[in-house]
């Protein structure tokens, strides 16, 4: 092994750090210093034989390098590699200093050139080995080496110029972020402050501390606008959550601005507006994307109106597309549903106008005219007439004004002419009004009864005999059968002048055994009735059971020892048929019976048992003025049908 050993001739290794001529001096040294090492090696090898420890060897774990059996000590190049031996001869590894300066050596002990990472530093070592500080430029690089030879990274200041190392060490130039603000640094790294800039066509300004103005930014007493790379725009720019504008010089706008055909609004610092705003006393709102709101608007569930400039609408009406709106004073629409003002009624719909027309509301009609103002009574809607109650309901089926019956369909629409309810013909002349008696239409004579229904049975004006008896059962102290503190004698007097009123609004002379609550005996009721010689005779009767669920109405007549039986027979089918049809009650049917009443009696007679008033349900109906016509209907229409046959 060839070895050159080095004591107090480290001179040779104070190297130029920066542009390589020290390697280049080094290398013409070692290459002389080589061919001498030969030429002692052959002289000694002529003269002498090797010491035993010539070279490396290992002792006590340590490495010693020995040339003339002697351990060399300080640098020592072996290999082609560099090593230090200590005063010892040991071979060392780490951090070393040697006339001042710092060099490293390897595990392996060979001196470390370029890069090194140890300890959690960057350092670098020249081609000489000797740790780098100061600048260093490799390529087109630079790095700074500080006084204890560790990279430097991150701020600088030299010389009062501030610099900026990336975490590779490598100096920054341009434009570089350092948490997240903007700077930028010259071609020699150097930090630029209170100046303009301009890169790639893109306009910046430093300021005070080299930060890129980022967002408004006041500078010679005008607000510019950059964004969040630095750069100057024109336009919108969105800075920390806020919205600005700038003109083409990038000065931010305030005021009021109009852009691409909408309105904006930019505070004092140049915010745009959003929300509701106040200026000069009137009122704006401006949505998210910061345009100005016009027209009807939904804010937070509730509805308002801007007119075309922006302004919001307060208190009073207003008509929008031929739409009536109504605001309170603090600008909102009123919302859906009724209101009412100034004694009217209306209706708002979901979009916040009036309804007119027809409304839909609750299972009920209501008509809005075309103010939107609710009717009542009367109203002509198209051709028709309508009836709407004091809530504004349309009404249907029949309705009484002042003692005049009108009929309104299923529509509601009021019926003139002819029109059947209820498997009954009615007839309204053309006010609506419905007609009641004799009636000539189309040169046809028709009868319509006191409730309005045609009876088809009356076909002539003038009946053959007018003369009809009705006696009230009991009377007096004869009080007939009772229950529930009701008595047979008031229901059997009650139905009887009702029925009685009927018989001579039809054109009837019609007599009565008794109109009050007196008592008269069966033969004189009989012996009144003969002295008059009826066409019919009629007892009104009510029915009682020890059953309290024995129900329905039935009719008598007397075949046994009647005077006339087969026309009582008929009078009594007649009857019970229409009596059934008008009250819907249950039919008993037609009985054959010798009552004294209508025994004897010289006309047809029969005896009608209306219901039962120990039936709780019946007796109610009994007591019952509304039922008690059904019956006297049924009854007069029993007569009539029996009359014209």
């Amino acid at each position: 092994m060839t070895a050159i050993f080095f004591r107090g001739c480290t001179d040779s290794l104070n190297l130029q750090e920066k542009d390589g001529k020290g390697y280049k001096a080094l290398k013409r040294k070692l290459i002389i210093l080589s061919i001498v090492s030969l030429l002692l090696g052959i002289g000694l090898g002529n003269t002498h034989s090797y010491a035993v420890n010539w070279g490396w060897s290992m002792e006590n774990g340590k490495w010693y390098f020995y040339q003339n059996n002697t351990a060399v000590t300080g640098w020592v190049f072996s290999d082609s590699k560099w090593y230090y031996m200590d005063s010892r001869g040991v071979m060392q590894t780490g951090w070393v200093k040697d006339q001042g300066k710092w060099y490293y050596l390897e595990a392996n002990g060979a001196m470390k050139t370029g890069w090194l990472y140890t300890g959690g530093y960057w350092y670098y070592l020249q081609p000489s080995g000797a740790m780098q500080t100061g600048w260093l430029n490799l390529g087109d690089k630079w790095y700074y080496l500080q006084a204890d030879g560790v990279m430097k990274t991150g701020w600088l200041k030299l010389d009062n110029s501030w610099y900026y190392f990336k975490p590779s060490g490598e100096r920054s130039t341009g434009l570089f972020s350092v948490n997240s603000n903007i700077f930028y640094f010259n071609s020699l790294g150097v930090m630029q402050e209170n100046q303009w800039l301009e890169v790639d066509g893109k306009k910046y300004y430093l300021r005070t501390g080299g930060y890129a103005a980022i967002g408004p930014t006041d500078i010679s007493e005008k607000k510019y606008l950059f964004n969040s790379s630095g750069a100057l725009i024109s336009g919108w720019g969105l800075i920390g959550g806020k919205w600005y504008f700038s003109n083409q010089e990038g000065i931010v706008q305030t005021g009021w601005l109009t852009y691409n055909g909408k309105k904006y609004f930019l505070n004092q610092n140049g915010v745009m507006q959003t929300g509701w705003f106040e200026d000069q006393g009137k009122k704006y709102f401006f949505n998210n994307s910061g345009a100005l709101t016009t027209g009807i608007a939904v804010l937070d569930g509730k509805g308002y109106y801007f007119d075309q400039n922006g302004v919001l609408f307060t208190g009073g009406w207003l008509t929008v597309n031929s739409k009536k709106y109504y605001a309170n004073v603090t600008g909102q629409l009123q919302p859906q549903g009724w209101f009412y003002l100034n004694n009217i009624w209306y209706y708002v719909t979901s979009d916040f106008s009036l309804k007119t027309n027809w409304l839909l509301y609750g299972g009920k009609w209501y008509f809005l005219n075309a103010q939107g103002e609710m009717q009542t009574g009367w109203v002509q809607v198209n051709s028709s007439q309508y009836y709407l109650n004091s809530s504004g309901a349309m009404q249907t089926g029949w309705l009484k004004l002042n003692e005049k019956w009108y009929y309104l369909n299923q529509s509601g629409a009021m019926q003139t002419g002819w029109y059947m309810v209820n498997n009954n013909w009615y007839y309204s002349g053309s006010d609506g009004v419905m007609l009641t008696g004799w009636i000539t239409v189309n040169g046809v004579d028709y009868f319509l009864d006191s409730n309005g229904a045609w009876n088809p049975y009356v076909t002539s004006k003038d009946p053959k005999t007018k003369t009809i008896v009705l006696d009230a059962g009991h009377g007096g102290y004869d009080s007939g059968s009772g229950a529930g503190g009701v008595y047979e004698k008031n229901i059997n007097l009650q139905v009887t002048l009702k029925l009685a009123e009927l018989l001579k609004n039809n054109g009837y002379t019609v007599y009565l055994t008794r109109n009050t609550d007196v008592f008269v005996s069966l033969d004189s009721r009989v012996e009144y009735s003969n002295s008059i010689k009826p066409s019919a005779f009629i007892s009104i009767h009510v029915n009682s059971s020890t059953s309290t669920s024995a129900q329905g109405i039935e009719t008598y007549h007397n075949s046994v020892d009647g005077v006339m039986p087969a026309e009582s027979r008929q009078l009594a089918s007649s009857i019970q048929d229409e009596i059934i049809k008008s009250t819907g009650a249950v039919s008993r049917g037609i009985k054959d019976e010798s009552f004294r009443v209508i025994r004897g009696n010289q006309a047809p007679a029969v005896l009608v048992e209306i219901g039962f008033i120990s039936n709780d349900k019946e007796r109610a109906n009994l007591v019952s003025s509304s039922y008690q016509y059904k019956l006297c209907n049924g009854l007069l229409n029993g007569v009539l049908k029996f009359l014209n046959k």
